[in-house]
């Protein structure tokens, strides 16, 4: 956890209605059962040891010690709307009691099929299809096969090539790591050379303010900047052959490699 995740305050109130959580013996922290023992010597075993949770409730972690954290990234996104909330919670346990899973290769899932409308209707006719993964790494990876899946049905060979930005980060596979540009995540991995390196050419990023691109006038700094942004990745795909590129990759809002840095105005037209 670091200091932009979260914050420490005070023992919280743990009163609020619209969410539930385990009760407190189910969550002490002198639980003697031997998975715990081994957990607590596997983080004993780390000079500086992760704080234990005991649960977590709206937008807060409390420890085992009482401290509230503040959940500031929505534990990395997945849970934006809060931990514990009731109805979450119910439309789980009714989907588990109906069907826990089913291979969208075999069956039809009316949630599965609501959800996919819902998520096309909301983007404004900009998509029409919607293939849903667990993670981010597995989208990622869907997409990059899809892209190139696509062009080889179409028999466009020879796009194997990908561009994106850096910093950035995709994930942790190793499709998704080679697409990303962090560098700390992407180290020990370099010494074997086992990322795809070959077939993914960064750009630089989006951020005008690490860019130091300052103007009198916004609007001017805005258009210059987009401009400039526009002529390296033209100037990549010259680089690489048009006829080569299988996709362009790139973060709406760059969180994780930049720390939630949206884009400029007009720059992701």
């Amino acid at each position: 956890m670091t200091d932009q995740q979260a914050s420490t305050t005070k023992t919280p109130d743990l009163s609020d209605s619209a969410y539930e959580t385990g009760t407190e013996s189910e969550l002490s922290s002198n639980d003697d059962s031997p998975t715990s023992k081994n957990d607590q010597k596997d983080q004993d075993d780390d000079d500086e040891a992760l704080p234990q949770l005991a649960k977590a409730k709206g937008h807060y972690w409390i420890t085992t010690t009482g401290a509230k954290i503040l959940d500031a990234c929505g534990g990395a996104g997945v849970a934006c709307i809060g931990h514990g909330r009731k109805e979450v919670i119910k439309a789980i346990t009714k989907q588990m009691a109906s069907c826990s899973y089913a291979s969208y290769a075999h069956f039809k899932l009316d949630p599965v099929e609501r959800l996919s409308e819902w998520l096309v209707e909301s983007t404004g006719g900009m998509m029409k299809k919607v293939y849903l993964m667990c993670s981010g790494s597995e989208a990622i990876e869907a997409a990059l096969k899809l892209s190139l899946e696509f062009h080889s049905w179409t028999g466009s060979t020879k796009r194997t090539n990908f561009i994106t930005r850096t910093p950035s980060y995709h994930g942790t596979t190793l499709g998704s790591l080679s697409a990303s540009n962090h560098f700390s995540r992407r180290l020990p991995f370099l010494s074997s050379n086992i990322l795809l390196e070959s077939h993914f050419h960064p750009i630089s990023a989006c951020n005008p303010y690490r860019d130091h691109f300052f103007s009198v006038n916004e609007l001017e700094l805005t258009a210059a900047y987009v401009s400039r942004k526009l002529s390296e990745l033209e100037s990549m795909f010259l680089r690489l052959g048009p006829e080569t590129v299988a996709a362009v990759i790139m973060e709406p809002i760059v969180g994780a490699a930049l720390g939630c840095v949206p884009p400029p105005p007009g720059e992701k037209k």
